[in-house]
């Protein structure tokens, strides 16, 4: 097995590529590697100075538009035949050994650049449907490593194995919590006063947050104000004053938050979660074991979300409810039965852990090092 000295890892616009990203750029520093990190999209600037909080440097690369419609696929082919040239110089002075791209159509320009200049490339993909791009490329690839089981996997043009979801640090460290350390931490941060013995809902729709789930849940859970429960909901990015208000009547122990850094906590401490299915939210509910009403965000490219949840309820551990599904009366009726018997979804929720990959970004450096 050959030595990663240095890799350089195209993270795609978006916290579900980035995270990932970052955690295998942290896992060639352990071994002594040196990696680089290729930034594109709104968040660039924001993930640059959370990779320097490890030592880790990036690049900042230009985000193309999605190419959606003519003009915008002409300005698509543009601004990637400039990345390509930006991206080839900085392979010519960082000299990598391999470069590993995360996905999405952000990471083609890495992935033409590489092949021009003889670069060995992999790919990473974070969800049971693997992604155009990332098909796209696999022609070019070495190898790919999935997260999950690929619904299109004779697409694949590559080898490709699975190796799981790399997840950051943090929420592996707090695997082994119990629902009473984590409350304690979470009471002693966030000066709240939730208790051990009541059931506690965990909701959130990802950084951007999910108005259905914001709109929607709280009327559910008011029809149910006679039992015994408690809430934490994360409404996403500029949603925390609409959702608060859907709350304002709601008298039990609750936290509602626009967004957080401590999920590593609020997973061990929830009996029962609602959330979209994205492919980092899959990975974690399984590493804690989660039971999930699932509610796939319906506009993801090629509605990649619902295969993830349908992954995850195949283990028992989960529910999935579509779009057009997920209703009050609905929702309520799911909850009235979790709140029958809560201990009954906690004990299926452990269901998933069979699919939990921990050591993911181990298993994707390893698959490289192998292969270069």
């Amino acid at each position: 097995m050959k030595k990663l000295n240095k890799l350089i890892i195209a993270c795609g616009g978006t916290g579900g590529h980035f995270y990932p990203g970052l955690s295998i750029a942290i896992e060639v520093k352990k071994r002594g590697g040196t990696p680089l990190l290729l930034l594109s999209g709104k968040h660039s600037e924001e993930q640059k100075l959370k990779a320097l909080e490890y030592n880790i440097e990036s690049e900042i690369i230009p985000a193309p538009p999605v190419p959606t419609g003519l003009l915008e696929k002409i300005d698509y082919s543009k601004t990637c035949a400039v990345n390509i040239v930006k991206i080839l110089m900085i392979l010519n002075s960082f000299k990598p050994d391999a470069i590993l791209l995360m996905g999405s159509y952000t990471s083609v320009a890495a992935g033409l650049a590489s092949t021009a200049a003889k670069v060995p490339m992999f790919i990473h993909d974070g969800n049971a449907l693997v992604g155009k791009a990332n098909i796209f490329l696999s022609r070019f690839a070495i190898k790919m490593a999935l997260s999950f089981p690929a619904v299109n996997a004779k697409k694949i043009m590559c080898d490709y194995e699975m190796t799981g979801m790399p997840l950051r640090e943090e929420i592996l460290e707090t695997k082994g919590f119990s629902k009473e350390q984590a409350i304690s931490n979470i009471n002693s941060i966030f000066s709240t006063n939730f208790n051990t013995t009541s059931p506690l809902l965990l909701i959130f729709g990802g950084s951007q947050g999910a108005l259905k789930i914001n709109d929607l849940i709280p009327p559910a859970l008011e029809m149910l104000k006679d039992k015994d429960f408690q809430v934490i909901h994360l409404a996403g990015n500029d949603k925390i004053k609409e959702t608060k208000a859907r709350y304002a009547n709601f008298k039990k122990n609750k936290l509602i938050l626009e967004s957080t850094d401590k999920m590593n906590l609020l997973y061990p401490a929830a009996d029962l979660v609602i959330s979209r299915s994205g492919g980092s939210t899959i990975a974690e509910l399984s590493i804690f074991g989660k039971y999930a009403i699932l509610a796939p965000y319906p506009y993801a490219s090629d509605n990649h979300q619902r295969e993830n949840a349908e992954y995850y309820a195949s283990t028992g551990a989960g529910t999935v409810v579509t779009d057009t599904e997920f209703t009050i009366t609905k929702i309520q009726s799911l909850l009235a039965s979790f709140f029958e018997n809560p201990q009954h979804f906690v004990e299926e929720g452990k269901k998933s852990a069979k699919i939990a990959s921990p050591h993911a970004a181990k298993k994707v450096v390893d698959m490289i090092e192998i292969s270069i």
